[in-house]
């Protein structure tokens, strides 16, 4: 959230442009079901901050703790959306969200919750379609999947331009979801190891499809995500090597990489990793990266990872990044009456559809028109 009413109005006056990210600040927030939980000190938009997640579980389960880092930029928003083997459950107030916007009850929604439910219902999708293709998978390779607790942050991002690492500017960066935990305790039935390592390396290609598809289903256009980089580079004539202790020799060196990231895998591979890259970065849709698979061979399990750290999949079409701006106004300045967005609804068309039922979301949340407030804000709106 903007940290004061004069940072609210600095944004305000910006927008659409880029916002001058060093006259912003703004204070991080953590909220529970739209609940204040936790606030911080007021920091400069764009700054680089460490968000840490500690899973642990009773000792009698036998499984230790795991600690997750993520870096987060000031001024963007992260839904953290958790999957505990019971997605469904969650759909309640998604329907009470879109009930209320429907029937124009415009003081029953909080334009942070509001926000929230966007990337919320992204994350719940994606769960819940890789649960159910979890579900036929274990039929077919005739084991038992045990999903352990699993997390996404979905985000609506920042692009932020920095000079000597201090913040300048900031713009909209798409969105994104981030698959941290995707975690199965899996069983065959008949004691068949290979099975077991055939679903987990099946599940997660599709893990991988579905961060590029539930994009797709939501807003149309094309997203990436690792499984669909390599197919492009395999459609496009660009080498894909699968890379072990065996040839890491031979092959690394053939890599059209930073000698950085060419170490990377090195250090990967030397712990018993197999890895799976294009030999060069790809252009999709204007955005630009690679994509790459680490495999663990003994069980099968792997992460799909893309440019810029994420294990998961990023959209940035147009419509995504008004879509962002939107966000962001909602997020950011949503806490000050000089704002007024949500009371200055009158009209909202669709909503938030419920992501259970594996149905396509149909976001058309910012079909909107303002009795009064910013012109540049309709005419973000207008842009959707």
């Amino acid at each position: 959230m903007a940290a004061t009413e004069e940072d609210a109005e600095t944004i305000k006056s910006y927008l659409p442009d880029s916002l001058p990210a060093h006259l912003i600040d703004v204070k991080p927030q953590i909220r529970i079901d739209g609940e204040v939980k936790a606030t911080g000190d007021a920091v400069t938009m764009g700054a680089r901050q460490n968000f840490q997640m500690n899973f642990s579980y009773p000792d009698q389960i036998g499984m230790g703790s795991d600690t997750i880092n993520n870096e987060v930029t000031a001024g963007a928003q992260y839904v953290v959306t958790l999957d505990t083997g019971r997605v469904s459950q969650k759909q309640a107030k998604l329907k009470e969200t879109k009930q209320n916007l429907e029937n124009e009850n415009f003081d029953q929604v909080q334009s942070e919750a509001l926000t929230g439910d966007i990337l919320h219902t992204i994350g719940l999708s994606y769960f819940a379609e890789l649960d159910m293709f979890g579900s036929l998978l274990e039929q077919n390779h005739k084991v038992k999947a045990t999903r352990i607790t699993s997390v996404a942050i979905t985000a609506a991002k920042l692009n932020v331009s920095y000079m000597f690492g201090q913040p300048r500017t900031a713009s909209p960066g798409g969105l994104s979801i981030d698959v941290d935990r995707d975690l199965n305790v899996v069983k065959s039935v008949m004691g068949d190891n290979e099975k077991e390592k055939s679903y987990n390396k099946t599940t997660g290609m599709i893990s991988s499809y579905l961060e590029k598809s539930i994009f797709e289903q939501t807003f149309g256009g094309e997203a990436v995500s690792t499984m669909h980089i390599i197919n492009h580079a395999n459609q496009n004539g660009i080498k894909v090597y699968t890379i072990n202790q065996d040839n890491v020799d031979s092959v690394l060196h053939q890599l059209e990489y930073s000698a950085d990231k060419k170490q990377n895998f090195r250090n990967l591979i030397n712990k018993g990793k197999v890895i799976t890259v294009p030999k060069k970065e790809v252009t999709i849709n204007g955005w630009q990266g690679t994509g790459y698979i680490v495999e663990n061979p003994d069980d099968g399990t792997a992460a799909y990872m893309i440019s810029g750290g994420l294990n998961g999949g990023q959209m940035t079409i147009p419509q995504v990044l008004a879509l962002t701006v939107a966000i962001v106004c909602f997020s950011i300045l949503a806490s000050f009456a000089v704002v007024g967005l949500i009371a200055n609804i009158p009209t909202i068309l669709g909503g938030l559809a419920t992501a259970m039922g594996y149905e396509t979301i149909k976001l058309l949340l910012f079909d909107v028109a303002f009795n009064r407030g910013n012109k540049s804000l309709k005419s973000i709106m207008a842009s959707l």
